[in-house]
């Protein structure tokens, strides 16, 4: 028996945040990728990517998003993802941010991005109690990454 192997995907939803938290749960996410994928590839794009595809994790503070497709058609996805301008009447895009073959890999990387945005975050500062704060989330993020 041949092992069936997958590619996960990290997106971020980029859009209107007070507008994003109604519409973003994983059945939405779902439907609108297929959809594109549909307009893009067809009937096929979407019998070969519905097979195996979930939606594995969805954090609505970060608009963070972890997608599971099987390999081989994760490139329909990844080709549909650009052109996914809307979901459900509320406008918002999806920038892709990792692929890879494991969700821990997926993992590792996100922690990664969050602190390098932190450290980005440190340098526009302008106060000494704003450079405070974010130096407690940065130290907050660092431990996280040595656990």
């Amino acid at each position: 028996m041949v092992k069936i192997k997958y590619r996960y995907f990290l997106l971020e939803v980029v859009g209107n945040e007070s507008q994003l938290h109604t519409v973003l749960d994983s059945h939405n996410v779902r439907s609108c990728i297929t959809i594109s994928v549909q307009k893009a590839y067809g009937d096929y794009g979407v019998g070969t990517v519905t097979l195996g595809f979930t939606v594995k994790l969805i954090n609505r503070f970060t608009r963070m998003v972890f997608l599971r497709v099987r390999r081989g058609p994760h490139q329909f996805v990844a080709t549909a993802l650009p052109f996914i301008s809307s979901m459900h009447n509320v406008k918002c895009s999806f920038r892709t941010l990792h692929t890879s073959g494991t969700l821990r890999s997926c993992n590792k990387f996100l922690q990664q991005h969050s602190h390098r945005q932190l450290i980005q975050l440190l340098k526009m500062c302008s106060s000494d109690e704003q450079r405070a704060a974010v130096q407690a989330s940065i130290k907050s993020c660092l431990k996280t990454l040595k656990d």
